[in-house]
C-alpha cells in the first residue's frame, strides 16, 4: 500500500516515521488554528465593514429626510401662496359679478319704471278721450 503522508519521503525519511506523523499533525492543527483565525478577522471585518455600512445608510436616509421635509415644506408654501391667489381672485370676481347684478337691478328698476309712466300716460289719454267722446255725444 502507498502510504499517503503529505510530507515528501525524504523529509519522512530524515524525520522518522513518529516524528513525521507527528509534523503532520501540527501542520493540520496549525492550518486549523490559522483557517479559525482568518475566519475570525474576515468576520470582524465583515462585521465592522457591516456597521460602517449601516452608517452610512443611516446618515443618507436622514440626508433624504430631510430634503423631503425641505421639499414638503417649500410645496407647502407654493400651495399657500397659490391658495391666497386664487381666494383674492374669486373675491374679486365676486365684488364684480355683484357690482353687475346691481347695475342689472338699477335698470329692471328703471324699465319698469317707465313702463308704469307711460302706461299712466296712456290710461289718463284714454281716459280723457273717452270722456271728451262722451261728451259730445
Amino acid at each position: 500500500m502507498a502510504d499517503r503522508s503529505p510530507l515528501p519521503r525524504s523529509v519522512r525519511a530524515a524525520l522518522g516515521t513518529p516524528a513525521s506523523e507527528d509534523f503532520v499533525i501540527w501542520q493540520e492543527t496549525g492550518f486549523e488554528g490559522l483557517r479559525a483565525g482568518v475566519r475570525a478577522d474576515f468576520q470582524t471585518e465583515l462585521k465592522a465593514l457591516d456597521d460602517k455600512w449601516a452608517q452610512r445608510i443611516t446618515a443618507l436616509d436622514d440626508k433624504w429626510n430631510q430634503r423631503i421635509t425641505a421639499l414638503d415644506d417649500k410645496w407647502n408654501q407654493r400651495i399657500a401662496a397659490l391658495d391666497d391667489k386664487l381666494s383674492e381672485r374669486i373675491a374679486t370676481l365676486d365684488d364684480k359679478l355683484s357690482e353687475r347684478l346691481h347695475q342689472v337691478d338699477r335698470r329692471v328698476g328703471e324699465a319698469k319704471a317707465d313702463l308704469m309712466r307711460w302706461s299712466f300716460v296712456f290710461w289718463v289719454g284714454a281716459v280723457a278721450a273717452v270722456a271728451v267722446l262722451a261728451g259730445v255725444l
